[in-house]
């Protein structure tokens, strides 16, 4: 969410670029990913302790179950009930020692998952963001 110079270096390399207008490009992007379902965007936040907070309410356990009467939890069932707690929050958590990175994160959700990366190859985005050394030559000199 800031330029500064020495940032691309946090990240191994020396350039980088600024999305200007995050909707486009994530939409641009978004037609380039197999399956894609929905998105979401926003700030990270930086804590010490990466670690959600959410009053669940009354939980009926027994919904957990295999079946009515079974005593073996559905492991499935179990990890969509938290994850449908924890939304996208949790993708959106960063430890504070990187706050000064100041990031801010696209989410494309499949449905899915999806081992290692995705390389991909998407000139349509390009209209949509600034390269640093641009954002560089911008900047009027001072006397």
């Amino acid at each position: 969410m800031v330029h500064k110079t020495d940032l691309a270096g946090c990240f191994g390399t020396d350039s980088g670029f600024r999305i200007d207008d995050t909707a486009a490009f994530a939409d641009a992007v978004s037609r380039y990913i197999p399956g894609f379902l929905l998105g979401a965007e926003g700030p990270c936040q930086y804590m010490a302790k990466r670690m959600l907070v959410r009053d669940m309410g009354r939980v009926e356990f027994e919904s957990f179950l295999e079946s009515p009467g079974s005593k073996t939890v559905d492991t499935q069932k179990f990890i969509a009930f938290i994850a449908g707690m924890a939304g996208d929050d949790a993708f959106f958590l960063k430890s504070d020692e990187y706050a000064h990175q100041s990031e801010y994160r696209l989410l494309w959700h499949t449905p899915n998952p999806v081992s290692g990366y995705i390389d991909i190859v998407c000139p349509d985005a390009r209209q949509f963001c600034t390269r640093f050394e641009d954002l560089i030559a911008e900047k009027p000199s001072t006397p």
